[in-house]
C-alpha cells in the first residue's frame, strides 16, 4: 500500500501490469520513500510509549514486586519495543544498502 502512495505516476503504471502489482520495489528512489515512510511510522509508534525498553527492564529487575498483570504488561511492552527497534534497524540497513547500490552504479 505504501508503494502505491509514494510511487510516481510512471512507476504505478508500470507496476499495474505486473502479475502481483506493488509486491516488489518500483525503483530505488521509490523504495527509499517507502522505507522512509515505514521508518517514520515505526518511530512515531515508539515515541508514544511513556517509557523506554531499558526503563521497563529496570522496572522488571527492581526488587519491588509487581502484580502478575502489571509484570506481564511490562514484559509485553518490552517485547513490543524490541520488535519495533529491530524493524527500525532492518529498515535503516535497507536504506543504507540502496544508497550503496546507487553509488556503485
Amino acid at each position: 500500500m505504501t508503494r502505491l502512495m509514494v510511487g510516481t505516476v510512471s512507476e504505478i503504471k508500470k507496476a499495474a501490469i505486473l502479475p502481483q502489482p506493488f509486491s516488489e520495489a518500483l525503483g530505488p528512489k521509490s523504495e527509499k520513500r517507502v522505507l522512509r515512510q515505514a521508518l517514520k511510522y515505526l518511530r512515531e509508534i515508539l515515541d508514544k510509549y511513556e517509557t523506554t525498553a531499558k526503563e521497563d527492564e529496570e522496572l522488571l529487575a527492581n526488587e519491588q514486586p509487581l502484580s502478575v498483570n502489571r509484570k506481564h504488561a511490562v514484559i509485553l511492552r518490552v517485547e513490543e519495543k524490541l520488535i519495533i527497534g529491530d524493524n527500525i534497524a532492518f529498515i535503516e540497513q535497507q536504506l543504507a544498502s540502496i544508497s550503496r547500490q546507487r553509488t556503485e552504479l
